[in-house]
Formats: C-alpha cells, structure tokens, sequence
C-alpha cells in the first residue's frame, strides 16, 4: 500500500544523520523480526526495540497512514516501506573542522532541506585540516567552503605553509 512521503515526516524531523537512519533501520528490522515470532503486542514489541522518542514517532506515521498499529502484518507493511523509504533518502557528505553540537547538526539539516526541498541524512566527518568552514559532497559533486581553501587562494603555497608554521 503507497503512503504519501510526507506521513513519515514526524520521525524525519529527528533523524538527521547517516549513523542515526542506520541504527533507526536496525532496529526497525529487529521490530519486524519480532513482530510475528512473538506473542507481544506489536506496540510493546515497538516498544523493546525502538527508543521512546522513536516509537512515539513510528506510532504517530502509522496513525498518519492510516495503518493499523494492533495488526502485525499491517504495521509490518508499514514498516517495510519506512525503512525503505529510509534508504532511499540522499546522504551529503561533510567535512567540519570541528564537531558539531546536536543544535548545529539540526541546524544544518534544516538549511538543506529548506534550500534543496527534500529531506538529506548527514554524514559528518571532522576534518582538522579545514581549519574553519566545511567541504560538503552531494550527489557526485564537490563543493569546498573551507578557510584552509581560501588562505591558499590568497597565498601562494609557501607562503601558506609558513603561515601555518608561524614563520
């Protein structure tokens, strides 16, 4: 059965990362794992597997979708298609010289999806070398925004080494 992407639009407000789809798929299949080898409610299996914040979500998508949360085969379908939807969403790399905190991870995300108009997981990797600003890959292309790029722009390679040496 097809849902509309937006009824999946409450969880991705809170999975921003290629780490964070990863492990919210493995446990999503674990979810459905359980679903039919069990005599647990499908909600408290939801629950023994997914983070409160997580089901909570899941829950309130199904409820979207009109999926029936109380039928195992119905949420099953309905997390099939989740985790699928789940892959299929475009990851951009990039490349910060520092560690973002939580707030600026979400901040970030919310500058893609409101400036490319669909949702992208991030995959983070700190790149000291940058010195400041961020190298981003998104869909085969390369972009570089970084102080590192433009000090060497500005100064010939030398001159740029030495600066960093402090001569």
């Amino acid at each position: 059965m097809p849902y509309d992407k937006t009824v999946f639009a409450p969880l991705l407000e809170i999975v921003y990362t290629k780490p964070q789809v990863e492990e919210l798929v493995s446990q999503l299949e674990l979810v459905l794992t359980s679903l039919f080898n069990n005599k647990e409610s499908a909600i408290d299996v939801l629950g023994k597997f997914l983070s409160h914040d997580y089901k909570d979500k899941v829950m309130l998508c199904a409820d979207k979708s009109g999926t029936n949360i109380s039928d195992p085969s119905s949420l099953g379908d309905f997390l099939r298609l989740l985790i699928d939807n789940l892959k299929a969403t475009k990851v951009v790399r990039i490349d910060l010289a520092f560690v973002p905190k939580d707030q600026q991870v979400a901040g970030i995300s919310s500058w893609f999806l409101g400036n490319i108009k669909e949702k992208v997981f991030l995959d983070i990797s700190i790149d000291r070398n940058l010195v400041g600003g961020v190298s981003l890959s998104y869909e085969g292309n390369f972009y570089e925004y970084s102080l590192k790029k433009k000090l060497e722009e500005k100064y010939k390679l030398g001159d740029f080494r030495a600066l960093l040496k402090g001569n």
